[in-house]
């Protein structure tokens, strides 16, 4: 497990160690989360993306989706909901 403080250290860290899944707010100092589905999608990194967020309007999830996200949990998160994504996204 990686943490980075903003997304410009978590692009680098992506970068980096070619994580097997990314967990992402869209909410961060210097890039933000939409700004790292962008980048990721338009270099074809091949790597799930679950997003974090407190924006519940559906066409930010909508926007997210067609940037490769693979699944979105509402703030507040839950445990349940956290591990039950991460099983499905990386169950083979």
């Amino acid at each position: 497990v990686f943490e980075a403080a903003d997304g410009h250290e978590g692009l680098f860290k992506i970068a980096t160690h070619r994580p097997d899944l990314v967990m992402t707010d869209l909410v961060m100092p210097r890039v933000g989360g939409l700004d790292i589905l962008e980048m990721l999608y338009s270099k074809q990194f091949d790597v799930p993306v679950i997003v974090i967020s407190a924006d519940i309007q559906q066409s930010t999830k909508d926007r997210c989706k067609r940037l490769g996200a693979v699944a979105f949990i509402n703030k507040p998160i839950k445990e349940d909901e956290v591990k039950e994504t991460l099983r499905r996204v990386l169950s083979p």
